[in-house]
Formats: structure tokens, C-alpha cells, sequence
């Protein structure tokens, strides 16, 4: 019976990432703002842990409405959206905090969620096209295509 495997995936830099911006957020927004624009590609989507990406969604808003998103800041948004306890509490926060080595690795960590989320996409991607080979018939336009299959519609 072949072993299955977790899906790539880095909850350390998932951490870090929350850790590092919650740090940010209690000094110079400025400098703030400089390590955000780094990392604007990341989704909450990206975060294989969903508890993490809705500590990101939290993170996202408080932003875009000028709020530093720092410990107690977060902890009481995620509150207000019924998401505290969902992700942990505030020791979870607490934890994220303790996951992080410095700050000013926070593209970097970024980096690594992202490509984990690229690679587990792809692996989705080619689970689509293996379903589609074995349950035959033609493609849906949105579908990857396999070679040699011809596009729906494309007779």
C-alpha cells in the first residue's frame, strides 16, 4: 500500500510570517509598510494551516484600515470575528511571536510559504488531469488538458 504524503508545506515560515509582522507592527510603521510590500503576493490561501490563514486575513485588514496588527490588536479582531479560539487562542499568537529568528527574514519565510503553495497547487493540478485520464471523455475548457486530448469543443 503506498505511503501518503502530506501535502508540501512549511508551518515554521507559516509562523514566522505571522510572528515577524506582529513584531513589525509595535515599531516604526514605515519600516512596517517596506517589509508588507515584500511579501503582497502571499494569500491567506497560500497557508496550508487554514488557522494561519485567517490570522493572515486578520493581519490583511487591520492594515488596510491603518490598524497595527500586533499581538492584542489581532487577538481582538480574530475575537470579534468568532476566529480566537478557532486558531488557538492567544497563546497561539504568543507562539507565532516565539517561532520568529529575526523580523527581517519575513520575505524570505514568505518565500517559502509561497513556493509550498505553488508546488501544492501544481500536485492539485495534476491530480485534476490524472482523473480526467482515467474517467475519459472530453475536457472542461478550465481543466488542464493532457497531451494528446483535444480541447472541449475543439473536435
Amino acid at each position: 500500500m503506498p505511503e501518503e504524503k502530506l501535502p508540501p508545506h512549511d508551518t515554521q515560515a507559516e509562523s514566522a510570517i505571522l510572528g515577524s509582522i506582529m513584531l513589525f507592527a509595535t515599531g516604526n510603521r514605515e519600516e512596517m509598510a517596506e517589509q508588507m510590500a515584500g511579501i503582497v503576493e502571499l494569500k491567506p490561501s497560500d497557508f496550508f494551516r487554514d488557522k494561519n490563514g485567517w490570522i493572515y486575513e486578520g493581519i490583511l485588514a487591520l492594515s488596510l484600515q491603518g490598524t497595527p496588527p500586533d499581538q492584542l490588536i489581532l487577538a481582538h479582531w480574530l475575537a470579534v470575528h468568532d476566529k480566537l479560539e478557532a486558531v488557538g487562542g492567544p497563546a497561539y499568537l504568543i507562539h507565532c511571536l516565539a517561532a520568529v529568528a529575526t523580523c527581517y527574514h519575513l520575505k524570505h519565510y514568505a518565500g517559502i510559504v509561497k513556493d509550498c503553495a505553488d508546488r501544492r497547487q501544481a500536485i492539485s493540478r495534476g491530480q485534476q488531469m490524472v482523473r480526467q485520464a482515467y474517467e475519459g471523455g472530453p475536457p472542461s475548457p478550465s481543466q488542464p488538458t493532457l497531451p494528446g486530448y483535444k480541447k472541449a469543443g475543439n473536435a
